[in-house]
């Protein structure tokens, strides 16, 4: 190998569910010393980006109005072209807004600036936290912070799901309350696995854990807590999302999960961190293999990616226009 190994400089949730599913995927992302070419934004992600953007835009026009809004990084033109490529425009787009014009008459951002409004700190949104816990740098982008009428922190992130599949999704388990413009048999219901209890944030929360339904949620929002100042295993904060579930011709059900992290949990996900961590700092990514295979298959990976033949089919691009005066 010609060149050093790159260094990350912390660990975030992608990082590290990165290194546990793929260590050649990681390697290849973070450590080479060329880093592999990112992979061209998926449909489905770039609506669940716009989708961000859009709910973003309304907040900061709500509080703020509409013409500090159009001067601030919070303006709709800044938001989708900061986080949607190229390619994806204006199709994402139009996608997301037909999700997010339901995700407001349905009721759903309605609750959910209810709650901003009653925020005891300033209202923070697509910000970036940095902290190293138990010796391991930790960075995050939390979507938005607020905090609860008794002082407690909210930490709230967006998730679309479904949107370009052609039988749709359902839900993750364990909702609040699910609504929609369909008047379903599950509109202003909560799910059989919600089981509310009075929070000392003064808000209702699932007793059942995030973690205990989708981890990895979990994993991303404890990680965003502890940026914040928390103790792993402090369960005072709550953690929501706010799950767009689509179903075929774009029919949204706009879920809320709200509950907390469990405290035993957190110091396993600290755990998982500490071991990335020690995977970067010793050079020995693939832990199943010895110091000197594991070194040897990066040498591998690395020749394999600065083949000539292998560059070609490693970038993508598009032209796109959209109209921002229909906005």
């Amino acid at each position: 190998m010609t060149k050093p190994n790159r260094k990350p400089k912390y660990l975030s949730p992608s990082a590290l569910a990165c290194w546990e599913r793929d260590p050649d995927e990681y390697y290849l992302r973070y450590i080479s010393p060329v880093r592999k070419p990112r992979d061209p934004q998926t449909d489905p992600m770039a609506v669940g980006s716009a989708f961000d953007a859009l709910v973003k835009n309304k907040i900061s026009v709500d509080l703020h109005g509409y013409w500090s809004t159009k001067e601030s990084d919070y303006a709709l033109s800044n938001l989708v072209t900061d986080q949607c490529e190229e390619h994806t425009l204006p199709d994402a787009l139009e996608i997301a807004c037909i999700l997010f014009d339901q995700y407001i008459e349905c009721g759903a951002y309605g609750n959910l600036i209810a709650e901003i409004r009653k925020s005891t700190c300033d209202v923070r949104m697509e910000f970036t936290v940095r902290e190293t816990i138990g010796g391991v740098p930790l960075l995050g982008k939390p979507d938005l912070h607020f905090n609860s009428t008794l002082h407690s922190d909210v930490i709230v992130d967006w998730k679309v799901s479904g949107s370009v599949s052609k039988a749709g999704v359902s839900p993750q388990q364990g909702y609040m309350l699910a609504l929609d413009c369909n008047n379903s048999r599950t509109h202003e219901k909560s799910h059989k696995k919600f089981d509310g209890t009075l929070h000392e944030s003064g808000l209702i929360v699932n007793r059942w854990k995030m973690n205990e339904s989708t981890d990895y949620w979990a994993d991303q929002l404890a990680t965003y807590a502890w940026a914040l100042g928390h103790e792993v295993g402090d369960e005072s904060w709550v953690a929501r999302i706010e799950q767009i579930a689509v179903r075929p011709e774009y029919r949204a059900k706009s879920v809320v999960h709200q509950s907390t992290v469990d405290s035993a949990y957190q110091h396993q996900l600290l755990a998982r961190y500490q071991a990335c961590w020690a995977a970067v700092e010793s050079n020995h990514i693939w832990t199943s293999l010895s110091k000197a295979e594991s070194v040897a298959r990066g040498e591998m990976l690395y020749a394999r990616l600065v083949m000539p033949d292998d560059l070609s089919s490693l970038s993508a691009g598009g032209d796109f226009e959209v109209n921002w005066n229909g906005l």
